[in-house]
């Protein structure tokens, strides 16, 4: 796990996680980050053991209610948004 704190996020605190991406080149995940941020979002990186892939992430919530209830707040505006559960 990566701790990123730029923006105030720490990804990959949490069990559920929803995710806006996930990239095999760092470099985009960095971009997709500083993106989500200027639109004021609380993005941050995280990655997993065995994978290759860099999620970006705009949340991480212990308990599954307060993740599916931001889940459904940002769908409108972010339709590419996901829920990880690690």
């Amino acid at each position: 796990d990566r701790d990123d704190r730029r923006g105030g996020h720490v990804p990959g605190k949490g069990k559920y996680h929803l995710i806006a991406g996930a990239f095999a080149i760092p470099q985009n995940a960095d971009n997709y980050v500083i993106r989500l941020r200027s639109e004021g979002l609380s993005a941050g990186i995280f990655s997993q053991q065995f994978s290759a892939l860099r999620y970006v992430e705009v949340g991480s919530f212990d308990s599954k209610d307060e993740a599916l209830s931001e889940l459904s707040r940002i769908k409108g505006a972010r339709p590419e948004v996901w829920l990880l559960v690690k």
